[in-house]
């Protein structure tokens, strides 16, 4: 996972297939595989979620569907899932960028 912090748009999705209100949040850090997002009140428990997460720099988001990984008083670990091709190399090459300017530890 690589920190970064980003702009998403949250809704849970219920048993009956319809979704709830949509919430903004922010990710703590991001992966190819899903983010680690802050709790907010109204994101529900999930186990799954609607997401629509800004990538900085780009007028598009990424919608993809995600499932609870872990949860924390504060944060919401999730999976990604049905994520477009295209949207996975968007975030392939925003974490390569990102992790191209973080420097090494010695």
């Amino acid at each position: 996972r690589t920190p970064l912090v980003t702009a998403v748009r949250v809704s849970c999705a219920q048993d009956d297939g319809t979704v709830g209100d949509q919430i903004a949040t922010v990710t703590s850090n991001l992966s190819m595989g899903g983010a680690l997002l802050l709790r907010r009140p109204g994101m529900g428990d999930g186990p799954r979620w609607s997401i629509g997460l800004f990538l900085p720099g780009e007028s598009e988001q990424v919608h993809c569907d995600a499932v609870l990984a872990r949860a924390t008083p504060s944060h919401i670990g999730v999976k990604f899932l049905n994520m477009q091709e295209a949207d996975q190399l968007r975030i392939a090459g925003l974490l390569a960028g990102v992790q191209r300017k973080t420097p090494a530890l010695a």
